[in-house]
């Protein structure tokens, strides 16, 4: 009988740093609890590898290397007696196309029964979020351009079709996929307990972390995203990359704390000049009625796909976290 072994592949804003932070923090009791869960480094989850995996998709002609194979070479514990079952997490090995992916996995699928967990969300709430990310790192997306957010749709994190290729590749090569779609306000004891159940991690291990209770990823107040917005559009060219994403924060921060302290308005009408602000912000940050009817159709149509192949045992699993 095969060792299992579970590799999360994302996506990216779906409580997934979230998730591995739990895993690192618990991976002596993971071990206990027969399970191997080994961060090799102080970013959350396994990225260096899948960076790894990706720059040699990029660089090369993409032949697998066996990146995942050397992690899943998990040592004998010296605390727990019988074979540990690999996690394995990062979000960025969906930068890749599916066939990639499939490649480095092929080359443990002789010794491991492959699982597959892919957690997901709404695609608007998720578009919103994966539009906020690329502000940060100093893409000049503007929250009024239709082409910049279908952009943002056409990420594979978001795409159809990249779904129907996780579900053939699922198919094809006989892996089982494990669907977990999280809610808008990612409640934190909902996101550990699917994942427990998916893994066979024992719940009370999951809630004993300190950061169980914590909700790593929030969103950036409305009008420092538009700051992030107008800012990235003047670092445009040469300059850009010369603008990290600390300094540009900073900016955005002086920007708002000038406006709650201004020399010669009363701390009264600087509120209300930043709530009339905040306001205006917000109304921003929508995306366009097209781009929400695109959304949703998408959003409906993935969730179906992914239904029908995951309600058969035999395929996988699917759960849903409904919103508060």
């Amino acid at each position: 009988m095969k060792k299992k072994i579970f590799i999360h592949l994302g996506f990216h804003k779906t409580a997934t740093t979230y998730i591995q932070k739990i895993l690192a923090s618990l991976q002596k009791p993971l071990e206990i609890n027969g399970f191997y869960y080994n961060e090799l480094n102080d970013k959350p989850g396994h990225q260096d590898i899948a960076h790894k995996i990706k720059n040699n998709y990029l660089n090369s002609n993409g032949k697998a290397k066996g990146y995942l194979a050397n992690y899943a070479k998990v040592k004998n514990s010296t605390i727990n007696p019988k074979p540990l079952i690999p996690i394995f997490s990062s979000e960025v090995l969906t930068d890749c196309p599916v066939n990639i992916i499939s490649d480095e996995i092929n080359l443990i699928s002789k010794d491991y029964e492959i699982n597959i967990i892919i957690t997901i969300r709404q695609i608007l709430d998720q578009a919103k979020s994966l539009f906020q990310e690329q502000l940060k790192w100093g893409n000049p997306l503007k929250f009024i351009s239709v082409e910049d957010w279908l952009g943002i749709l056409e990420m594979n994190d978001l795409s159809l079709s990249y779904a129907i290729d996780i579900i053939n590749s699922c198919k094809v090569n006989n892996y089982k996929l494990h669907v977990i779609k999280v809610s808008k306000t990612n409640d934190p004891s909902n996101v550990l307990s699917s994942f427990a159940s998916v893994t066979g991690i024992p719940k009370q291990i999951m809630f004993n972390s300190e950061l169980s209770n914590k909700v790593s990823n929030k969103s950036y107040d409305p009008f420092f995203q538009i700051m992030l917005e107008k800012l990235n559009s003047l670092f445009l060219g040469s300059q850009k990359d010369l603008i990290d994403f600390q300094t540009r924060n900073q900016i955005a921060i002086n920007a708002l704390n000038t406006l709650k302290n201004p020399n010669k308005i009363s701390p009264e009408k600087s509120q209300k000049i930043i709530s009339a602000l905040h306001d205006v912000s917000s109304k921003l940050l929508n995306p366009p009625e097209k781009i929400k009817k695109i959304a949703n159709k998408t959003s409906f149509s993935r969730d179906l796909i992914f239904k029908e192949f995951c309600n058969d045992p035999s395929n996988g699993s699917w759960s849903e976290i409904k919103d508060l």
